[in-house]
């Protein structure tokens, strides 16, 4: 299949479309959301989860509050969201990827990522699980220069206190700081001597990512990592991601528990990685997917 002709989030809402041209997919069950009078603001809190009538799943995740919409007006709006979802098509709700609503963009990439898991189960495909050779850590000390897009701030700290030469791009500038071999800084140009980028899954939401990876060439080992990052790999291969590592639930009780409650779910889920040399390739899933 071509990925140039389209933007990125096109492409991924394309290659949907020719599914469930082909094959039934499961209905929305369920978007399950933190309670609306949740006290903490943890960053938790604005995580989601969209479930599928199979239990299949994709992770939602909503952009910073802006302006008048508070942590609670924001919520109650996705409740209110979240009623009208029950039992709607996936394949509808997935196109809201290319929406300008931040919260429909993030329903729609929670609805390509559960679609993308249920053919992932139904195929018997299972991305690889997390192993010292996929640390961040140990990639890092094999490079001239970490790039990272959004502030980690476990692995911040690990590379900072091994002295490997790390440069962040961040949009708040309450962040932005020079030190030793640190910077953090909102100047994308900065990343133009980094031989390997860890970037955030948060860029799919924001439209952003495209526009990140026109700036470096594919000599570099680019990552996109996060929960809401459980899609289709092809079209973020085709455009220079080298690995993708999410997150999938493996225990859905205890998962839907920590979201409303606004807390932690880590131990929850399995996290994996999708690497193009073990990946099946999308006409390759859909054959399978029809046998």
């Amino acid at each position: 299949m071509d990925f140039h002709s389209n933007t990125l989030n096109q492409d991924l809402i394309r290659l949907v479309q020719a599914l469930s041209a082909r094959v039934k997919l499961p209905a929305i069950k369920q978007l399950i959301l933190p309670q609306i009078n949740i006290a903490t603001d943890s960053k938790y809190t604005k995580f989601g989860l969209l479930l599928l009538e199979d239990n299949s799943s994709g992770f939602f995740y909503r952009l910073a509050d802006v302006g008048d919409n508070t942590n609670q007006n924001l919520l109650t709006s996705l409740h209110a969201q979240a009623d009208r979802l029950v039992g709607m098509d996936v394949a509808t709700a997935a196109q809201w990827l290319d929406d300008e609503n931040d919260l429909k963009i993030g329903i729609g990439m929670a609805a390509i990522n559960a679609i993308s898991q249920h053919v992932f189960t139904k195929i018997g495909y299972r991305p690889a699980g997390i192993t010292p050779g996929h640390s961040h850590v140990e990639r890092a000390k094999r490079s001239r220069h970490v790039g990272m897009v959004g502030y980690f701030a476990p692995i911040v700290k690990q590379l900072v206190e091994l002295k490997i030469p790390l440069t962040v791009i961040e949009l708040d500038p309450t962040l932005y700081q020079q030190r030793d071999q640190l910077t953090v800084t909102g100047d994308l140009t900065q990343l133009a001597d980094t031989d390997y980028i860890i970037c955030t899954a948060s860029t799919l939401l924001n439209h952003s990512l495209e526009h990140i990876l026109s700036h470096y060439a594919n000599d570099r080992f680019f990552e996109l990592i996060g929960p809401t990052c459980g899609c289709f790999a092809d079209p973020l291969f085709a455009r220079g991601v080298d690995l993708i590592g999410g997150s999938q639930v493996v225990d859905l009780a205890a998962t839907r528990a920590r979201i409303e409650s606004g807390e932690p779910w880590s131990q929850a889920v399995d996290k994996f990685v999708i690497e193009a040399d073990s990946y099946p390739e999308f006409p390759n899933l859909l054959v399978q997917l029809q046998q």
